[in-house]
């Protein structure tokens, strides 16, 4: 007899982000005070696939919480249908959001060390506030089933 698992994720709270400049990933995307990319992995990984973005519609976010952990299978299956954004999104989208939180501040991004994961078509966008270092890190981690810790938080389009 198979054991049901209990929902991964709990809806927390929903965000507009709008383009508010046009937006060059390979010029936003570099290594510098405030902005860590790790291991260049997000800009050979999403910033490359990328492009300049002069405008866009705004786009309305839901923020979900691990409740417990979870496997990217779980979680996307729980996301439902409208959760991957291509890498040109979730550059500007990212850029917008972290834009507004300069420092690591408080905001719709959790700034407290736990991952904000946004899912594209072949790898997970991980973005983390560090906690003291006024610093934010971006990185990507591969669709292969990996575990993410309950307190996560992962973005999807309302």
């Amino acid at each position: 007899m198979k054991t049901q698992l209990s929902a991964a994720l709990v809806a927390k709270n929903s965000v507009t982000v709008a383009l508010t400049n046009p937006h060059d990933p390979a010029a936003f995307y570099q290594t510098r005070t405030g902005l860590y990319l790790n291991n260049q992995g997000y800009r050979d990984r999403i910033v490359r696939k990328a492009k300049s973005t002069q405008s866009a519609p705004p786009v309305t976010l839901r923020r979900f919480v691990l409740e417990r952990k979870a496997n990217d299978q779980e979680i996307e299956v729980q996301l439902g249908p409208n959760h991957v954004f291509s890498e040109t999104e979730v550059c500007w989208i990212v850029a917008e959001m972290i834009g507004k939180q300069e420092g690591s501040a408080a905001g719709d991004l959790d700034n407290t060390g736990k991952f904000n994961l946004f899912y594209t078509p072949s790898w997970v966008v991980d973005v983390e506030g560090s906690v003291g270092g006024r610093e934010w890190f971006v990185t990507t981690w591969r669709r292969d089933g990996r575990a993410w810790y309950a307190g996560n938080s992962v973005f999807s389009r309302n």
